[in-house]
Order: structure tokens, then sequence, then C-alpha cells
């Protein structure tokens, strides 16, 4: 402790002086003022009574010594609830800064944090410089075009990165500035990086495109450091947020304007494959109608639908005109399959709703398959093909088989017309 209480005067270690107070506690201190150690007051006993204070050292007490007197070891009460610390510096307006040089438990650095309030934390940071410099050579740090002194760090938890500074202070709800030896700083002296003080501002930008986290920070020399805080008593903006949010909305505009260009050359390309399949499927129009024809006719259930049969010398017939439909288009529109009974046995039926191009006039047949033959003659999507009808043996007779398949063109109408046949079919 560098001042106790003396006649109500805040006075330095004296040998002479035996009957100073703490200004926590209110208990005697007593002067060492010995040649090794920093000239400092100490309790009687060696429990200390602000829990938050840490052995001073040289580097805490050259931090100090840049500020006014009446802002050093400020003692600061809580008007509430009572509790007292001593903030290592304190400004005429409030503001607090602590130099910490030991490590830290992150409940007490939260409860400083808390009680202070309009804070920033000074962090002996010179046991990690090695490390911070190698990190500088990864160029993951990046400058701000709108003032080069700021940066940031974005950070992919999916890599490996180098981190730039101790893990432990990077979730601070104040800033952060680490000293990697800025004291220590001689002329000539060629670690140029120990030159400045680095900050981490406490807000994190966390909505980059393909990163968790981005770190906001500033890098500023000493000088213009004390002058922040003892002229204006405030610690600089984090501007670095806004240029990140309008990073990421050049970046949005740009991906929305390579998606809409992408979007642009596939309905290019699906138009193309339209146009093409235009001229390739000409024919294809006629089927289009006809399946829409069996659609309407579905609707008014009025759907003529001649019954077809394969006959024991290899035709494909109907069992009222006899015509035969061998080597005749025909597309399988749908198939419902239910129990039947023949001969006292249960057996499932499958019936085959088929749209036949009989020599330029369709007609809807329905014919019956069992069902060993329906996976084998219906492969693929059936309700999408035009198909050779025709017959071949199979064992004492004959069975019906799809020749040379040709996928139609199709449209969502005809998806929504072949959809509606498949449910009505089945329910009719």
């Amino acid at each position: 402790m560098k001042y106790a209480l003396y006649k109500n005067q805040r006075i330095t270690p004296t040998k002479e002086i035996k009957d100073a107070i703490c200004p926590v506690c209110g208990e005697l201190v007593i002067p060492k003022c010995g040649k090794i150690k920093m000239h400092h007051w100490a309790h009687k006993t060696s429990q200390n009574c602000d829990p938050w204070w840490e052995n001073e050292t040289e580097w805490h007490r050259k931090w100090k010594e840049h500020f006014p007197e009446d802002f050093q070891e400020y003692l600061m009460i809580d008007s509430c609830t009572g509790e007292k610390h001593i903030a290592d510096i304190r400004t005429d307006k409030g503001f607090v800064i602590e130099f910490q040089h030991s490590s830290i438990k992150p409940e007490e650095k939260e409860a400083r944090e808390s009680f202070y309030k309009n804070m920033v934390w000074v962090v002996d940071a010179s046991k990690y410089y090695d490390k911070f410099k190698q990190a500088l050579g990864t160029n993951s740090l990046q400058h701000c075009k709108t003032s080069k002194n700021y940066f940031y760090i974005r950070e992919d938890s999916c890599e490996n990165t180098v981190r730039f500074f101790p893990k432990s202070w990077l979730k601070s709800s104040a800033p952060v500035l680490f000293d990697f030896g800025i004291n220590d700083m001689t002329d000539g002296n060629y670690d140029k990086q120990k030159g400045w003080l680095y900050c981490i501002f406490p807000e994190k930008y966390t909505k980059s495109y393909g990163f968790d986290v981005t770190y906001c920070g500033i890098y500023l020399r000493k000088e213009d450091f004390l002058n922040k805080i003892i002229n204006d008593n405030q610690f600089f903006p984090n501007i670095v947020l806004k240029e990140l949010e309008n990073i990421e909305q050049e970046r949005k505009k740009e991906r929305e304007k390579i998606e809409q260009e992408w979007r642009k050359q596939e309905e290019e390309y699906k138009k193309e494959q339209r146009k093409q399949n235009q001229i390739k499927y000409a024919n294809h129009k006629v089927w289009r109608d006809a399946i829409h024809d069996v659609r309407i006719a579905l609707e008014k259930n009025n759907l003529d639908m001649v019954k077809l049969f394969a006959t024991d010398d290899g035709k494909i017939t109907d069992y009222e005109k006899e015509e035969i439909c061998n080597n005749m288009d025909a597309m399988a529109l749908s198939i419902k399959s239910y129990e039947d009974f023949y001969e006292g046995r249960v057996y499932t039926k499958n019936e085959v709703l088929l749209l036949v191009n009989f020599d330029g006039v369709f007609i809807t047949g329905v014919i019956s398959v069992p069902s060993s033959l329906l996976e084998e003659m219906l492969w693929g999507s059936y309700n999408f093909y035009i198909r050779k009808l025709d017959v071949m043996p199979y064992y004492s007779k004959y069975k019906i088989v799809f020749f040379e398949p040709e996928r139609i063109y199709s449209t969502k109408e005809t998806k929504k017309d072949l959809d509606f046949i498949l449910e009505n079919f089945a329910n009719s």
C-alpha cells in the first residue's frame, strides 16, 4: 500500500511515523522502508483488509506514478452495502483503472468489474510477449479502414488458431489493455510491439460469415492512453463494430448478387432445357393433353376404361372390340392393388391403368397383372414413361411387358394430373 492516513492526510511510508492508519479498515499500519523492496505501508497482521489487493510490484508503482497523487489508491465505498475497496486509479470523474500483475480468478475479476463499473484493466502481459509476437506473424490481425490503429481478429473455433492474448481475459466486461513491456522500452529497442498498449474491447462481433467470434481492439501509445484518461475521463470508443457491420453488409450484398446470378443462370439453363425438350419431344403435348383428359374424366366420374388382357396366342386385346394393342405406345398411369378370392383362396389382385395411343386415338385400359410380375413390368417412375406395349412367353402363358422406355417431357401441371390419377384410381 503506497498511502496511509495520518492526521486525515494521505502520506507515503515514513520511518518516523508509527501511528498511521489504513484507509479501509482504520487499523494501524507500519512503514516498510527497506533497501530491497519498494517502500510501502503494511498491516501489523499478515491479513490484508482488502481481499482484492495484490502485492505491489515495481510495475504497479511505475504505472501509478503517471497519474496525479489524488487519483492513486482511491478508497471507494458502496453506498448501499458499505463494501470498501481501494482502486489503483480513480479519476476525478469516477473512471477507474486496475493494474493486474498476477493471475486473478474469474469470480474476482467479475466482482471488480461489477463494483467499479466504469473501468479498464491494464494487464502485465510481458510473459506472453513471445507468443504474441509469433501470433502477429500469422497476419490474422486486420486493421480497420476508418482508423489504422483499430484492429480486429476473426477466430474460427473449428481451426487451431494461435491466440494473440491470454484466453482468461477475453471474456471481460471492461476493456483490457495488455502491456507487453512498454515501461522497458528504450531508444533503439528492436521489439517495436512493446512500444504499444494493445486493448481488447468487451464487445465482440458474432455475425461474421463463417466465423464464430471477432475480437475488436485498438493499439495506442502510453501517452495517448494517459491523456485520454486524465483529460477526458473516458476510454476510446469501439468503432470496430460499425465497420464490421458494414463489411458484413457488403459481403451479404455480394453473396446475394452471386446467388442472383446463379439463379439467373439456372433459370436460363432450365429455359433452354425446356426449349430443347419441346423440340425433341414435340409429340409429348398430345400425351399431356390425354393425361389431363383422364383427370377431368375421373373428376366427373365418367372415365371409360377398357378391359385388356393377353391372349394365349400372344396378343393384347380388349373384351369388346377385340382390337390388337401389341407394339402400341402406352403409359402406366396408376396401380390399384386389393384382396380378391379365387377358388376359395385369398390373393392380391393388381389392376394397372394404362393410357394407350391406338393409332392416334387415346384409350384408357385396365389390365390385371400378377404381383410376381408387377415390379419387373413397371420398374422406375412408371407414370413418367412412354413405352411399347407387348407380350412375351411366361411358362404356358404370356406376360405383358414394356419395351424402349422414353421419359415424357413433363410440366408441373402434368405432375399434378398424374398425382390426381394415382390417388383417385387407387380409391375408385
